[in-house]
């Protein structure tokens, strides 16, 4: 049995990078050799005609992992082999490419000199890689981005200073809370900040997401004007082989965890259990004085559009007013954070 693990159209895409590894050799190395002749021919027809699969395989990949709409295509990542989305491995053919024609060109050099060229291609390449991932993901926040100048909010394409130390304990690496798509404002007095984090779905915090590297998720946070004992809200996890009527009656089960004993009696008492249930809030944190929700994004992998974030924002800042009022008000504290952006204009 084989050890990989395919997804979707992982095995087709797979067998269509050999076919065009296997093609590109073959076809490329003669053609390089009728024309230039030797060895040296043959590695330069080589390595061009493996650099051009890597393209074919690119356009092929991403039509694999895309579905056509009505409003459009719609981009995904449903396809993988080993969880890694197919449209990955069209570097590989390229690289091998670029390692024949710096053995081309050491053999008509030195051979040291073609070893510095691959490393320094190399490295080109791993840079251009980075610019272009990062060039996709601001592309995508441009709503966000467009949204904050439009309503004078502040806006970060990233700023890891949004974070500044905080829950280092509910997250298991720093690396795991680098926001992007940061957008800061005001709803009824309190002051928010939304931002996106990519997380490996191995991650206990995110809920699977079967045949994905890796999931967007959105935090929002309200800075509240005090400190509060520790308070996790959390929701019954779904089995799929329940009946409906055990689905309904676990998804209404949510486990209130506190520390603070007595806080937590008077938060039951304040009504933060109904309030949870009745605008359908996932799973919160109360840490200091910021009060925490994330969710998944769309299976699509693009961001919340700016409207939906607005909405989360401002149902969880009505459960913030459940803590900034008697009786839960007297248990605040003097916040340890401050509030990100609070000396700073809005600067999209």
């Amino acid at each position: 049995m084989s050890s990989r693990e395919y997804e979707g159209h992982g095995m087709a895409a797979t067998g269509a990078l050999f076919a065009l590894f296997v093609a590109g050799l073959g076809v490329g190395g003669a053609a390089g050799s009728a024309l230039i002749g030797g060895t040296t021919g043959l590695l330069v027809g080589a390595g061009t005609a493996l650099i051009l699969s890597g393209f074919a395989y690119w356009f092929l990949a991403r039509a694999l992992n895309s579905t056509a709409t009505a409003g459009g295509r719609v981009w995904h990542d449903e396809s993988t082999v080993n969880r890694i989305p197919i449209q990955r491995f069209a570097a590989l053919n390229p690289a091998l490419g670029v390692a024949l024609y710096t053995g081309a060109i050491g053999r008509a050099t030195a051979g040291w000199f073609g070893c510095l060229l691959f490393v320094i291609a190399v490295v080109a390449a791993l840079v251009l890689y980075r610019r272009f991932l990062n060039r996709q993901r601001l592309a995508l926040l441009a709503p966000r981005r467009d949204y904050a100048t439009a309503h004078g909010l502040h806006y970060r394409d990233s700023d890891l200073l949004a974070v500044d130390g905080r829950w280092t304990d509910l997250y298991p690496t720093a690396a795991a809370l680098a926001p992007a798509g940061v957008l800061g404002g005001e709803i009824d007095g309190l002051p928010y900040t939304v931002f996106d984090t990519m997380q490996l779905s191995e991650d206990g915090r995110t809920v699977g997401v079967a045949a994905r590297e890796q999931v967007r998720r959105t935090v929002w946070v309200i800075h509240l004007p005090a400190a509060y004992p520790r308070l996790r809200l959390t929701h019954a996890r779904l089995s799929r082989f329940m009946n409906t009527t055990r689905r309904r009656e676990s998804a209404e089960a949510a486990t209130l965890e506190a520390a603070d004993t007595a806080f937590h009696e008077a938060a039951l008492a304040a009504g933060v259990l109904p309030y949870t249930l009745q605008h359908d809030l996932s799973d919160w944190w109360l840490e200091g004085r910021d009060l925490i929700t994330a969710r998944t994004a769309p299976a699509t992998g693009q961001p919340f559009p700016p409207a939906d974030l607005i909405t989360v924002a401002t149902t969880l800042a009505g459960l913030a007013r459940l803590f900034t009022s008697p009786p839960l008000d007297a248990y605040g504290t003097t916040p340890q954070h401050g509030v990100p952006y609070a000396d700073t204009s809005p600067r999209p």
